[in-house]
């Protein structure tokens, strides 16, 4: 077979070059697994859990032993153990073919992609994840907060989440040791990995108290409340990942958020707008003056950009934001505003603004597409193109 393993390795490097050479080196790896499982029976399906550092869209390797007394007495002296594999991804049809192959269908189920986690956690006995890369892995807080076991390899932010290595697991120089908050293993060691998993199987108890004490971390540091109120960060690394000369006290993930079209009676349209700054300060003018919505058009920063976003004092997240391609996608009368030409821009009226880059104003297309043309009377030449979108916000909303 591991003739047959290598040609296969060698086909699949020809096609799956670039992006995908290092899925070959654990898709190479998982088939060893494979060759291994026929011959060891019970403690060689153990070691299927290796099938998920193929990290393919894969998320999840479970253990579950059979409840009622089903269980099986298999090689490794801890009875019978079913494997479920939860995710997706393009290696899929081939596992499932080659678990049929060496008769693993009974014991090794993939139950492709799930939204019920409050419905599967409590149905595993283990969790195992396998990564040779991780951040701080999702699944695993997910499982303790299911007061599940789990089997990780130490990588990353796996660490932080398993917590320190027990005492006693000190004295012991081992490929895998019982930490705080579950077991981790040394990277790329299959058969450590089985071991460990064999022990936690073989071990009701230990599964017991790393699933509590798993479940304690999370709820304290990972719940609603903890995760709203923030986490402190030392002000060294902050200072790092900030943009600003002065350093910054806070950082946020946010989503960005696009409506599906602009909507009025008032709304700002930029175009060719490059400023960041300038962008977010219209969207803080939009806010303040009530606009229904800003339009963001062709060659115009990214409003969700840090400089727009800052620039914006938080209107990038209450503005409802919507990209367009043309004047006609735009509500109610268009009005191009133009340095000096058209009628001067007065009164209150339901209209869209139409606002150009502060040096080359709109394109001479943009400006025939418009209903009308308007200015801002002023005495110098031009305005920064912020300051004269709200002007206009102004006069277009005023009494």
């Amino acid at each position: 077979m591991t003739s047959g393993i290598q040609q296969l390795a060698h086909l699949l490097h020809e096609t799956l070059v670039g992006a995908f050479a290092r899925h070959l080196q654990r898709l190479h790896l998982a088939l060893e697994l494979f060759e291994r499982l026929a011959d060891w029976g019970d403690r060689g399906l153990r070691e299927l859990e290796e099938l998920l550092e193929l990290r393919a869209g894969f998320r999840i390797l479970a253990l579950e032993q059979p409840r009622g007394g089903q269980a099986e007495p298999r090689l490794g002296g801890v009875g019978r153990v079913r494997f479920v594999v939860i995710g997706d991804g393009h290696l899929r049809d081939e596992l499932e073919v080659y678990a049929q192959a060496l008769g693993l269908g009974g014991d090794v189920e993939f139950v492709g992609l799930r939204d019920d986690p409050e419905d599967f956690y409590p149905a595993l006995d283990v969790v195992a994840l396998t990564s040779r890369n991780e951040g701080t892995p999702l699944t695993l807080i997910e499982a303790m907060a299911n007061s599940r076991a789990v089997a990780a390899t130490a990588v990353g932010g796996v660490l932080d989440l398993l917590g320190g290595v027990e005492e006693s697991e000190l004295r012991r120089p081992h490929p895998w040791q019982v930490c705080e908050r579950g077991v981790q293993v040394r990277p790329g060691d299959a058969e450590s990995f089985a071991d460990a998993l064999a022990h936690l199987v073989s071990n009701p108890p230990l599964r017991a108290a790393l699933g509590g004490r798993g479940r304690e971390f999370v709820e304290r540091f990972y719940s609603v409340e903890r995760l709203v109120a923030g986490i402190d960060i030392e002000g060294d690394v902050l200072a790092r990942v900030s943009g600003l000369a002065s350093g910054t006290r806070a950082l946020a993930v946010y989503e960005e958020r696009w409506a599906d079209a602009p909507t009025g009676p008032l709304c700002v349209a930029l175009w060719g707008v490059h400023d960041p700054g300038n962008v977010g300060t219209v969207l803080r003018s939009a806010l303040a003056f009530g606009a229904a919505s800003v339009a963001i058009g062709p060659e115009t920063a990214d409003p969700y950009g840090p400089k727009a976003v800052r620039a914006s004092m938080g209107a990038v997240f209450t503005v409802p934001l919507v990209r367009v391609h043309a004047i006609d996608e735009l509500p109610g009368e268009r009005v191009a505003l133009v340095a000096h030409e058209g009628q001067p821009l007065r009164g209150r009226a339901a209209a869209t603004v139409v606002v150009g880059a502060e040096r080359t104003g709109l394109p001479a297309d943009v400006v025939r597409a418009c209903d009308r043309t308007a200015h801002i009377p002023i005495a110098s030449e031009s305005l920064n193109a912020a300051m004269a979108a709200t002007i206009a916000l102004y006069e277009l909303t005023r009494p």
